[in-house]
Formats: structure tokens, sequence, C-alpha cells
């Protein structure tokens, strides 16, 4: 795993019900039934790096999604031995929805620019909770829909404000 700072504390009631509103607020989680949301917040862990620690690596087996608690995180890719900082992350961040769907390396490392939490959702764990709940997998398949196609619209509009026009679209349509 990943250097972060260990918390020793138990697992407390206050903990799953901020876990509880914070999966609420993401996309990907906002739509589906209490009963699996409140699952899903006892699943998550948080874990807290420090200023430098990587969160994952590029080449890892991507295997969990984070929501950004408090902090910031640059987003990196090496790329012909040069590290290229592509953007950063902050509190609210919700990366690595596609982690939970099926098994992949990192494309990015992101590391924490300034000590960060975050709240963690294992891919196991997600798929155990799925389990419990089989109809929330039509409502999560619609957010990831309406996150790509919204994705899509933005990156069209770009394209047409820079007279860019290459063939870098498309995903809507795999």
């Amino acid at each position: 795993m990943n250097s972060s700072m260990e918390n020793p504390e138990p697992f407390h009631a206050c903990e799953y019900k901020q876990n509880l509103e914070l999966l609420r607020q993401v996309y990907l989680f906002a739509k589906l039934p209490m009963e699996a949301l409140k699952v899903l917040a006892f699943l998550c862990s948080k874990e807290t790096y420090r200023a430098g620690d990587f969160l994952f690596r590029q080449g890892e087996e991507d295997d969990q999604a984070l929501l950004l608690l408090s902090g910031t995180a640059r987003l990196v890719r090496e790329y012909n031995g040069t590290e290229q900082s592509l953007r950063d992350y902050g509190a609210h961040d919700f990366i690595g929805a596609m982690s939970l769907f099926g098994k992949r390396n990192r494309l990015y490392s992101l590391i924490a620019a300034t000590d960060t939490t975050c709240l963690v959702l294992e891919r196991e764990k997600f798929f155990k909770a799925l389990a419990q709940f089989p109809a929330v997998f039509p409502l999560i398949v619609q957010a990831i829909t309406d996150r790509i196609h919204a994705l899509e619209e933005k990156l069209l509009a770009r394209q047409e404000d820079h007279g860019d026009h290459q063939d870098i679209v498309g995903i809507s349509l795999i």
C-alpha cells in the first residue's frame, strides 16, 4: 500500500454519518437508495497522506476510488523519462470511478501536494455492496453514462473553441 499515515482510531458512528453525507454528493452514488449508500459508507475507509506521498503510482493496479476530503493532490504522468504535471485535485474531487468496475493499471500517478485526507472505496468492497443491492446497478450505469456524455460534450466544446478537430472524440460511442 502507499505510505499513508495510519489512523489507529476505531470506526465511529459520526465517521459513518460523515461518509454517508459525502457519498451522497458524489455523482456515481447520488441517486442510490439510502440502504445501499449506508453499506457503501460503512465499507469506506479514510486515509491520510503527507505532502509528497503517492496516493497511487502509474502502472500500479487500479483497484480503488478516492474522494478527496482535504488537501491537494497533483496528477502526474511519466512519459519518456519526464514527469508531466497534468492538474491538481482538491476537496470533494472524486477520482477513480472506473477502477471500481474492472482490473486495469493506473495511467497516472497521484501525489499529495499538501497533507491530504481521502475517503477510499476498494473495488472488492464495492462489488460486495452491489451483490447485496443488484437493483442499483442500472442507476450506477446511468450515472457513468451521464458523466461520459457530459465530459465528451465539454471536450467537443473546447475543441470547437480552439478550432481543433482531431479524432479525440467518440468515447461515448464505445
